[in-house]
């Protein structure tokens, strides 16, 4: 989908990996893929769910670790993690 889904998994441990497959929209191709997450990525999302944000202390900690995967044409993927503040 061009403008975006997102898929909730609860219950699971912070991954080490995940598998990713997509057909581009632009292309007439599917990609597939592992994404290894590094220690420093699930240490930043582990610790999303333990602290509040210093910029809005009165607002709950944030109550699940976030991932964004930009998947692009050519089988191009990027990675994000959020940290408590929802900073990158």
């Amino acid at each position: 989908d061009t403008g975006g889904n997102g898929s909730f998994v609860t219950g699971a441990d912070l991954p080490k990996r995940v598998f990713v497959r997509w057909q581009s929209s632009v292309e007439p191709q599917t990609y597939q893929g592992w994404i290894e997450i590094p220690e420093e990525a699930r240490q930043l999302m582990g610790h999303s769910i333990a602290r509040r944000c210093a910029e809005d202390p009165e607002d709950p900690a944030s109550w699940h670790p976030s991932m964004t995967l930009g998947l692009a044409p050519g089988g191009i993927v990027q990675v994000w993690v959020w940290d408590e503040c929802l900073h990158r």
